[in-house]
């Protein structure tokens, strides 16, 4: 994150602070900022606005030149410019909805999140009785991971609107986060009962239906999305995992074309029609769709660690090595992708360094049993049966 950004980030929270009245708060804030950044005015101004007495903001509505500014540059994807434009706007019409909410939704699409946050909280401070900014405040703070937030504010954003069935749908999307798949159906199917022909939450009714293994169900659920949406493309990629679930790799493979026909870059059909090709034992074909899924996304580090499994049931160890630091190198994080790494170096003989891949595996995900396994395998190997017993 760079310090500008930082410090915009700082004083935006500075003056929420002062919107609710929070103004030691808002003054440590604005202490911080010119103890890094003396010359910082606004951090200057906001401080020296404390000292007087409070004065109230008038609202000001943003001229309509302005805002269509913003939202043509946010139709065609101009994100980072409607950030821009309104980050240089913000201070002259602070008490803008319209100008606070399209900057949020731009920052959210750029992953700026923090940013998205803070637009939306403003948001919601101006108009308390908004739904629509509860209901993208809790899409952020599902980003940012802070689930039961985002629970709280699809909340809000339905007690404000009852017949809400977009945030019924968000609200089950983060149970489903949560594992509470049972309430995540029911949020779903409020959602339907308000919206009879919402084709993503029957979508999203499947996905929680699919991991309670319930896989007869799910599909009734995304073939009844695709019946209502016809190009969902996403529903015929669900129903090739749940077929793969059931062992029927051929339909599974079927349901996956039919998601790349509908959308030709679909990195995660490609992948998964690998995936059921190499169950097949076909692992050049398998290796041609994983490529494929890499050559439209270059950092899909999935696709990197299963070309890897199937160059290493070809003997290929070099390059299956090679797989999975590429892995590696996109995803820092991926225990997979060291446990991977470990057996092929077991399969060349190199066992130290086996040894600290699954060590570093172990480090991310201490409960990865397939990590343990290639730990015992070693200790084996190297006479300590007792330590590979453990």
């Amino acid at each position: 994150m760079s310090a500008k950004l930082s410090i915009e980030q700082s004083l935006m929270r500075a003056k929420l602070h002062i919107k609710k009245s929070e103004i030691e708060e808002a003054k440590k804030i604005y202490l911080s900022v010119l103890s890094a950044f003396p010359e910082n005015k606004q951090a200057q101004e906001g401080l020296t606005a404390l000292k007087k007495p409070n004065k109230k903001i008038v609202p000001q509505n943003l001229p309509e030149e302005e805002a269509n500014k913003l939202i043509n540059f946010y139709k065609q994807g101009y994100f980072f410019d409607v950030i821009k434009l309104a980050q240089s706007l913000k201070e002259q019409y602070p008490n803008s909805i319209i100008l606070w909410n399209i900057l949020g939704s731009s920052a959210s699409q750029t992953g700026m999140l923090e940013l998205a946050n803070c637009a939306f909280q403003t948001v919601v401070q101006l108009n308390p009785a908004y739904a629509d900014g509860f209901n993208n405040l809790g899409i952020v703070l599902k980003k940012q991971g802070k689930l039961n937030d985002a629970i709280k504010a699809y909340k809000k954003a339905i007690l404000i609107r009852p017949n809400y069935p977009e945030a019924y749908n968000n609200m089950g999307i983060t149970l489903q986060n949560q594992s509470k798949l049972k309430e995540a159906i029911e949020a779903h199917n409020k959602a339907i009962l308000i919206k009879p022909n919402y084709a993503e939450a029957y979508n999203n009714i499947g996905m929680a239906l699919q991991n309670q293994r319930k896989l007869n169900e799910a599909i009734e659920a995304f073939k009844k999305a695709i019946s209502i949406k016809p190009e969902f493309a996403e529903a015929y990629n669900n129903i090739g995992l749940a077929l793969h679930n059931q062992g029927k790799l051929d339909k599974a493979k079927e349901a996956y074309n039919k998601a790349i026909l509908i959308r030709p870059n679909y990195v995660d059909a490609y992948n998964n029609t690998g995936i059921t090709f190499k169950e097949q034992g076909e692992l050049d074909k398998a290796i041609q769709f994983y490529k494929k899924a890499i050559s439209i996304q270059p950092n899909y580090a999935k696709a990197y660690i299963n070309m890897g499994n199937a160059l290493k049931e070809q003997g290929k160890l070099d390059e299956a090595l090679f797989a999975n630091k590429k892995a590696i190198s996109i995803n820092p994080n991926f225990a997979e992708a060291y446990k991977n790494s470990g057996l092929t170096l077991i399969d060349q003989g190199k066992m130290n360094e086996a040894f600290e891949s699954f060590n570093k595996a172990l480090t991310i995900e201490p409960n990865l049993p397939s990590a343990h396994y290639g730990c015992s395998i070693i200790h084996n190997l190297q006479g300590n049966l007792e330590k590979g017993f453990k």
